[in-house]
């Protein structure tokens, strides 16, 4: 069906290819007025088309009044001005028909842009948040000062993941370094802590341990 609808459409194209050669050559004075155009097996023949495309060819010229078909003798020219306004209107159809190819292009790019646009956006969101999460696991650093309210409290006493959803992955003391401290290890003023949370967990390890938070405003 597909195929027929093809062979259909490029029939029609060509007969009205035919007619516009036709309605040029009147309309550039190749034809005058009550001028003979030969027969339509003739025409057929100049054109290389087949006489049934020729025979639609004259037609639409006779319904648009450019051409007129005397049965028995042939084709004659009818009126240069309205072969005129034929392939003017032609024209126009032509580029009306240019301009939605063009607009759908168009959108069909807008489309396209729009899509690798959202797919960059995603990537973007997908960057972010992996860098945010590897941000999130690099140790933050805070010295116990004497602000430090609880003092002689162990890490379990503290209950410092329930506080302050921190992870406290070590403890300096002087010159000794306490990796992975247990819940029984008591923190010290000049304890130097380092650990790891989001920038909620860092507010909140410096509001206990400090007294302050590094948070402007």
């Amino acid at each position: 069906m597909e195929e027929i609808k093809t062979k259909n459409k490029r029939s029609e194209s060509r007969y009205h290819e035919i007619a516009l050669l036709m309605a040029q050559r009147i309309a550039d004075g190749k034809y005058q007025k009550e001028e003979k155009i030969r027969a339509r097996t003739t025409i057929a023949s100049n054109f290389g088309v087949s006489p049934e495309t020729a025979r639609k060819a004259v037609n639409l010229l006779a319904d648009l009044e450019i051409v007129e078909v005397r049965h028995g003798s042939g084709v004659y020219v009818r009126s240069k001005e309205k072969a005129q306004a034929f392939l003017a209107r032609s024209k126009n159809l032509q580029l009306i028909s240019q301009t939605k190819n063009d607009l759908r292009d168009s959108i069909k790019n807008q489309q396209e842009a729009l899509e690798h646009t959202l797919e960059l956006l995603t990537k973007l969101e997908n960057e972010t948040r992996r860098t945010q999460d590897s941000l999130s696991l690099v140790p933050y650093e805070l010295v116990v000062s004497e602000a430090f309210a609880e003092q002689g409290s162990t890490i379990g006493q503290l209950n410092l993941w329930h506080r302050t959803q921190a992870t406290i992955m070590a403890i300096k003391r002087e010159d000794e370094m306490h990796l992975s401290p247990g819940p029984i290890f008591t923190l010290e003023v000049g304890d130097v802590i380092y650990y790891v949370g989001n920038e909620q967990a860092k507010q909140m390890m410096e509001l206990l341990f400090t007294g302050e938070t590094g948070k402007e405003g």
